[in-house]
C-alpha cells in the first residue's frame, strides 16, 4: 500500500512538473496578444473583480451557454478567494455561434454591467439550467435585482449593445481565442477548463516571480 501511495504521488509531481512547463512556454506572440489584450479591453462593457497593480492579471472570454465555461465558473472563483488583492479578473463575453441563446445572454450581462450588476447577472444565468425564452428570461432576472429596469431594456434594444459585443468578439478573435472558457494569464493562454491546480501552478510562478 504504501509503496503505491508512492507511486502515485511521484506520478502526481511529475504530471504538475510537465503540464505547468508546457503552459509555461510564453511566446513573443503570446506577449503581443496579451498587450493586445489590455489594450483593447472596455470597462464599461465588461467587469472585474480583485484590485488594480496585482502582479497578476486573468482575463477570460466566456459563454454563458457554455457548460465549460460554467465549469470554470467554479475554478475561477476559489482562485479568486485564495489569492484575493493578489490576482486581478477581467470577464469578457464570446459567445459562440452554436449557442442560440448566448448573444442575448451576453448583452443582458453587459446591460446589467452598466449599471454596475454585471457580476450579479451573469451569475444568475449561469445557474439557470435552462432559458425557455430567453429574452423573457433575462428581463425576468432584470427585473429582480437592483437595478433601473427601463434603463436595462433601453440598453438591450440600442446599436450600444450590438458594438459593444461586437467589439468583445473581434478583440477575441484577433487574440487568438476561438473557443470558451479561454484564459489569459498574464500573457500565458489556457484554453480550456484545466481545473485549479493548473492555474495555481501558473499564478504562483507568476507571484514567485513578482516577488524576486
Amino acid at each position: 500500500m504504501k509503496l503505491l501511495y508512492s507511486v502515485s504521488l511521484i506520478l502526481s509531481i511529475i504530471t504538475g512538473f510537465v503540464f505547468g512547463g508546457l503552459v509555461f512556454k510564453k511566446s513573443r506572440t503570446d506577449t503581443y496578444l496579451f498587450s493586445r489584450v489590455l489594450a483593447s479591453h472596455k470597462s464599461d462593457n465588461c467587469f472585474s473583480e480583485g484590485v488594480s497593480g496585482t502582479p497578476v492579471t486573468l482575463i477570460e472570454y466566456s459563454d454563458i451557454e457554455c457548460p465549460y465555461s460554467s465549469k470554470n465558473q467554479h475554478v475561477i472563483k476559489r482562485l479568486l478567494e485564495k489569492y484575493k488583492n493578489r490576482i486581478k479578473y477581467h470577464y469578457r463575453n464570446f459567445p459562440l455561434s452554436f449557442h442560440k441563446n448566448a448573444v442575448v445572454l451576453a448583452k443582458a450581462v453587459n446591460a446589467a454591467n452598466v449599471q454596475g450588476k454585471g457580476k450579479e447577472m451573469r451569475d444568475i444565468l449561469f445557474a439557470m439550467n435552462s432559458y425557455g425564452d430567453v429574452k423573457e428570461s433575462v428581463h425576468g432576472v432584470a427585473q429582480g435585482i437592483d437595478i433601473d429596469y427601463e434603463k436595462f431594456c433601453e440598453y438591450m434594444s440600442s446599436p450600444e449593445a450590438d458594438e459593444d459585443l461586437r467589439t468583445e468578439i473581434t478583440d477575441g478573435k484577433m487574440n487568438g481565442v476561438r473557443s470558451t472558457p479561454t484564459v489569459f494569464i498574464n500573457g500565458y493562454l489556457i484554453k480550456g477548463v484545466v481545473g485549479f491546480d493548473v492555474y495555481s501552478i501558473v499564478i504562483e510562478k507568476l507571484l514567485s516571480r513578482a516577488r524576486s
